[in-house]
């Protein structure tokens, strides 16, 4: 089995690495228990500085410990939007993978606005901001 690499922070995104982790974490088989554990190991910076802030019992809760580095790296409602709408090519991108980040942006944003990914909640969200 492949050793799962360490985030390193101000380099990696943590929103791609949470989503390698987890499918490393779900081929893998493991147990939320156990995530928590596997997922400290590779923190670095500041993602791990927010994982020593959290108590014991909070740093035995995967979806804790994931919801507070979300926080640390805005990886919110508004961070999301923010994203969405300052969102560029980026170097390196092509156009395809421009719309996939893009609409990547959009669908967290909604989740977390927990808006229904609708035409209609898409339009009050837009006319709401």
């Amino acid at each position: 089995m492949p050793k799962l690499p360490a985030f390193v922070d101000r380099k990696d995104d943590l929103d791609s690495w949470l989503f390698r982790f987890e499918r490393f974490a779900t081929t893998s088989g493991w147990s939320k228990e156990s995530c928590c554990l596997s997922l400290s190991a590779p923190l670095q910076g500041r993602a791990l500085e927010a994982f020593c802030r959290l108590s014991e019992t909070e740093a035995t809760d995967y979806d804790r410990v994931k919801e507070v580095l979300q926080k640390r790296y805005n990886l919110t409602e508004d961070g999301y939007k923010q994203r969405f709408h300052t969102c560029s090519l980026e170097e390196g991108e092509n156009t395809s993978m421009f719309i996939v980040r893009l609409k990547t942006y959009l669908e967290r944003w909604m989740k977390l606005a927990e808006a229904p990914l609708t035409y209609e909640a898409l339009r009050d969200l837009f006319v709401e901001e």
